[in-house]
């Protein structure tokens, strides 16, 4: 809410201080030749420039001020044992009263290139004692496709009890031709890479390559090694002016390839606001993905009952995992050495955990894992 009064209050004195200065040194400049046709032109001048603003503070600043004062804050979510995280050794300290368990993939199990031996063991010891046990990831690859994936890197599907992906979300949507109540056509302009190819024509979409011939964006994997270009940012534009939906199938904004931290699609999703269209983002931190997994165990394990309060994320980033699960209602648990967050948590002396770095991140985030 402040925030969005600041902007209001900015956007106001910013916009009528450029217009005042400018129209000064215009009138100064021209103080021997000012005619009426020169007042005319300026006073035309002026009131365009305070149409522009005034249309921005109805179209953008008072829409997202209502939102910010309706919509409540994130909670900072606090463990049970007090204002901070409660280090445990080992997963099996951590899942005692959980009756299924939620697991991230990169940075969890693995780095995309190879398998973290230790998340390989406790994930294989959490089905041994017959406990359920869904990966969800944000990849825009399908689940089969992660699985195939997996299974090459040393996990095979005994190892879990099965996958969804922001891939498996945003496909559904895209067969269906239909997101957030509206329908779209088939013609598709592809935002990003996905290693290992794409499936918009498995979905039977129509791959375009000039945005004003399609029908709807779809944001895939990680965006090239420059980042967020000026042709980006065009296509986003253009394709916010024509009104497309923007299907962004993976949600993260970081992805860790290797050793590489890569910007992934869902760094696209506030630009494409920003230009006034209307991004979906598909996977964590949105409920929707944790409400997937709970319908999905209990259709396997009919006899059981889940509820979000006895499920416990397992996860790396408190911005998806941590901060998303958190707001199901399911308890978490943070992996800091392999993930996203390991080069900023662990600068203590032979890498060891930096708790006022972890605060930091606590808060800057708003999530707390338990």
């Amino acid at each position: 809410g402040f925030d969005g009064f600041r902007l209001r209050v900015n956007v106001a004195s910013v916009g009528t201080s450029f217009t005042y200065t400018a129209s000064r040194a215009l009138e100064a400049d021209w103080d021997d030749q000012w005619s009426p046709a020169h007042e005319a032109s300026f006073e035309k001048g002026f009131a365009e420039g305070r149409s522009i603003i005034d249309k921005a503070m109805t179209d953008r600043v008072e829409p997202a001020m209502a939102r910010a004062l309706t919509i409540p804050p994130p909670s900072r979510r606090r463990s049970l044992n007090g204002t901070r995280p409660h280090a445990v050794n080992g997963l099996q300290e951590a899942v005692g009263g959980c009756d299924a368990v939620l697991m991230d993939v990169w940075g969890v199990l693995t780095d995309g290139e190879k398998a973290f031996e230790p998340g390989v063991s406790a994930l294989n010891r959490l089905i041994e004692t017959g406990r359920p046990v869904m990966l969800l990831s944000n990849t825009s690859r399908r689940g089969n496709d992660l699985a195939e994936k997996l299974s090459r890197l040393g996990i095979p599907p005994t190892s879990y009890t099965a996958i969804i992906t922001g891939g498996d979300l945003a496909f559904d949507c895209a067969v269906t031709r239909k997101v957030g109540g509206r329908a779209f056509g088939d013609k598709v302009l592809l935002v990003g890479e996905q290693p290992g190819g794409h499936w918009a024509e498995e979905a039977g979409l129509v791959v375009v390559e000039d945005v004003e011939a399609a029908d709807v964006l779809l944001g895939m994997g990680i965006l090239n090694e420059a980042g967020i270009s000026e042709s980006h940012l065009d296509i986003l534009r253009r394709a916010a002016g024509r009104g497309l939906p923007f299907l962004i199938s993976n949600a993260d904004a970081r992805v860790r390839l290797g050793d590489q931290i890569r910007i992934g699609a869902g760094a696209l999703a506030p630009h494409y606001r920003a230009a006034g269209g209307e991004p979906h983002l598909f996977g964590k931190p949105h409920g929707t993905i944790f409400a997937a997994a709970i319908a999905h165990l209990s259709a396997a394990f009919a006899s059981r009952t889940f509820s979000p309060e006895r499920l416990l994320m397992v996860g790396d980033s408190l911005a998806t995992d941590i901060g998303g699960a958190a707001a199901f209602g399911a308890r978490t648990l943070l992996v800091t050495a392999t993930g996203i967050h390991g080069a900023a948590l662990h600068k203590g002396p032979d890498g060891a955990l930096c708790d006022e770095a972890l605060a930091r991140l606590c808060d800057e985030h708003a999530a707390v894992p338990d």
